[in-house]
């Protein structure tokens, strides 16, 4: 294990200390995560509203619908992100770094395992139940957002020497996934399902692969 002081001593980013970072499979986790995680959210909230146009479209259910059940999965960033954050805290205080770090591979396993099911369940239906994708779509939010909230409260503790720089490769790498997983759903649009179960084997993988490592570990 690593062990480091649990406070954020900042250095002047230089060449070297850049390099050092970005070669540092520590920075790793929290962005390759965050490209699983908010990558997937940006896809989503860009396409949902067309897929769900695409199932259900009838002359009760239209653009206007299908925009405002979209519109759930961004919003619930407002309660989720926090939420994830907050278990950070509470996990910490027991188990530290290493809790935050399972506990955001918990939330990104989650999240690629429900997307799988999701494109699973869509296309395994002739009619998929709007029900039960709108509280599948809930669930996968709660999932993917609380996974964003408990990344943030892991960054700090990934190269403290520059937090600045490591928060912008973070947001950054969840930029690029959402570029990754837009292209998922444009590629690969019919059978409408199939965007779904693919962006779930990504973030499932991704998630599985930085579980290897290792975190600091606080000084008590």
């Amino acid at each position: 294990m690593i062990y480091e002081l649990d406070y954020a001593v900042n250095e002047p980013l230089t060449l070297e200390l850049a390099l050092k970072i970005i070669s540092t499979p520590l920075t790793w986790l929290p962005a390759l995560a965050y490209f699983a995680t908010f990558g997937y959210e940006l896809a989503i909230d860009a396409n949902l509203a067309n897929v769900l146009l695409s199932l259900y479209k009838s002359k009760t259910f239209g653009q206007t619908e299908a925009g405002y059940i979209a519109s759930i999965f961004g919003l619930l960033n407002i309660f989720a992100r926090p939420l994830g954050g907050h278990f950070g805290d509470l996990v910490y205080r027991k188990w530290g770094v290493l809790g935050k770090k399972y506990l955001l591979i918990f939330f990104g396993v989650s999240q690629g395992l429900l997307s799988l099911g999701l494109g699973i369940y869509i296309d395994s239906h002739h009619h998929p139940s709007l029900a039960v994708v709108v509280v599948l779509l809930i669930v996968l939010a709660m999932a993917s957002e609380a996974a964003n909230g408990v990344n943030f409260s892991l960054v700090p503790h990934c190269n403290p020497c520059s937090n600045g720089f490591m928060s912008g490769i973070v947001g950054g790498m969840g930029g690029v996934g959402g570029i990754v997983y837009t292209m998922v759903f444009r590629f690969q649009p019919v059978p409408i399902g199939k965007a779904f179960w693919i962006s779930g084997i990504i973030a499932t993988a991704i998630n599985l692969l930085i579980s290897v490592i290792r975190v600091p570990l606080r000084l008590v």
